[in-house]
């Protein structure tokens, strides 16, 4: 430690000159291979310089001499972290912890870890053990701020958000976390301001001009709202070779792909421009997901719909779907077609059909569970709100005097019904045949063989209502964008009826309503 070249170095490492440093350490190094203070020390600048492997390797070599070294677990731990081996970074930490108990930091990035392994919980307690120790710890109460939102305790996670930001002000993601959670307590125009606030301090902070777009659209600024979409793009490198159509060129003549860029329900939803781009001229070339490519097959406009991944013919132009609306700005309304702008497969329909059998009774498609999303802590919260137990199903609708088939794909949700389909529907009046179901192609002719399709917001609503089938939609208190405020009826589908969940979040006065009116259904 004495040593005024390792002094020299330290002191560059500390001021920001970090490769100066590392110049320093490595000459060191040929000296003193063995000092565990130097390997740690250039394991660091190492780390700091995005060389992740070769900093690993020195603080591994440190650890090996020196084990008690709770800095050097911790930071081992981060870079396993920044890896994404996370059960391995874990250990580090806890490591750390065993070394120097009263260490606040391996305990926030624990929490982090923990957060990021969908375990909320622990993570808040590891983040409370932190700021036991250092209570103006602003990263771990920004921390607790998102692992009380995946609780879904807002109010909480509202008031750790902002201790965070008494504490160091600058924190743009804070204010922009602070601001999805007022949007999910829907207080939206608090929620824009703390947009704001983040757009003003980082100007091009793309996340927050999405998060401003989303509650524009969301409150009806359709216009601004599509302008401000176009920011998911900038920071990314197209993978296209062919120019992004912005509305400016012209399409004659010309073949143009138009790609999935979001998930299947937005897809089916946007797939509806596809002819205003053909009566600009244009060759239209669709790209989704392979789930929906058959049942796309035959949208007016679309000259080829093409599976994702699969080889695409040549194109001038290519444009997201989400887009879409923006680049015909000038020429097409927000919505330029009425529905029904889908049709199923006859020969499906018929099949189905047969396989459904005659009955008088309503015949009612039911889905009650979105897609899942891993490692995405967003998803998580917004499935765990929109989604609704077999148990409850069964207690609202078990007594409608209807027949019911499930829409329901996903492994979790299709699991527990085979498992407990006669439990719950005793009376033999709740069919599953998803099983046989190859994608969404069948899943849209089972739906032209039924009367009315019952949903929580997913991608069944969208196949529903682009087929013009009467589609119930059940919305979670703080949902999606596109079905605005305060109606009951959807700016985007002239066949979908919508069921708004109270702020109480409960969900059972809501399917008690649903029972109400399938009973009193008109075929």
């Amino acid at each position: 430690m004495n040593d005024p070249l390792l002094q020299r170095a330290i002191q560059l490492h500390q001021s920001g000159q970090v490769r100066q440093a590392l110049d320093i350490y490595n000459q060191l190094l040929a000296w003193q291979p063995s000092n565990d203070h130097l390997l740690y020390m250039a394991g660091m600048a190492n780390l700091q310089t995005g060389q992740t492997l070769e900093g690993m390797r020195l603080l591994q070599h440190s650890l090996g001499i020196k084990q008690d070294n709770a800095p050097a677990h911790n930071n081992y731990g981060r870079a396993l972290q920044s890896l994404g081996e996370l059960e391995k970074a874990l250990e580090a930490f806890d490591t750390a912890l065993r070394v120097k108990p009263d260490y606040a930091e391996p305990l926030f990035h624990r929490g982090v870890v923990l957060a990021d392994l969908n375990r909320a919980q622990e993570a808040l307690e590891s983040y409370d053990r932190a700021l036991k120790l250092m209570p103006g710890f602003a990263e771990a109460h920004a921390g607790r701020g998102l692992a009380l939102r995946e609780l879904r305790r807002p109010a909480e996670a509202l008031a750790a958000y902002d201790r965070s930001l008494a504490l160091k002000p600058g924190q743009v993601d804070v204010h922009n976390s602070r601001g999805v959670v007022l949007q999910e307590m829907t207080r939206l125009d608090e929620a824009l301001a703390s947009f704001e606030r983040a757009i003003a301090m980082k100007p091009d902070y793309a996340k927050a001009h999405l998060n401003k777009a989303y509650i524009l659209l969301l409150k009806g600024d359709l216009a601004k709202g599509w302008e401000l979409l176009e920011w998911r793009f900038t920071q990314f490198k197209s993978p296209f070779p062919a120019p992004h159509w912005t509305g400016e060129d012209s399409l004659e003549g010309k073949t143009i792909l138009v790609h999935a860029d979001e998930g299947i329900g937005d897809a089916i939803m946007f797939s509806r421009y596809a002819k205003s781009l053909s009566d600009l001229g244009a060759h239209v070339v669709l790209e989704v997901q392979k789930p929906i490519a058959k049942v796309l097959q035959g949208l007016e406009g679309a000259a080829d719909v093409i599976a994702r991944g699969a080889p695409r013919p040549a194109f001038d132009f290519h444009v997201p779907m989400l887009s879409l609306p923006y680049a015909l700005r000038k020429t097409v309304p927000s919505v330029p077609q009425s529905t029904p702008y889908l049709r199923a497969d006859a020969a499906k329909v018929e099949r189905w059909g047969g396989r459904i059998g005659d009955t008088r009774k309503l015949k009612v498609g039911l889905a009650w569970a979105g897609g899942t999303h891993i490692g995405k802590a967003g998803w998580r919260i917004h499935n765990e709100k929109r989604n609704i137990s077999l148990d409850l199903l069964s207690r609202t609708l078990g007594g409608v005097d209807a027949e019911f088939y499930s829409l329901q794909k996903g492994d979790e949700a299709e699991a527990e019904l085979r498992a407990r389909l006669g439990e719950l529907w005793p009376r033999g009046n709740f069919h599953n045949f998803m099983d046989e179901n190859e994608d969404f192609s069948d899943s849209a002719a089972i739906i032209a063989n039924l009367d009315v399709v019952v949903s929580v917001d997913t991608s069944v609503v969208h196949v529903a209502a682009a087929l013009g089938k009467p589609t119930w939609t059940l919305l979670g208190f703080a949902h999606d964008w596109r079905w605005l405020q305060d109606r009951d009826d959807s700016y985007w589908y002239e066949s979908v009826k919508l069921y708004r969940q109270a702020a109480d979040l409960i969900w059972e006065p809501v399917l008690q309503r649903i029972a109400t009116d399938l009973a009193a259904f008109k075929r």
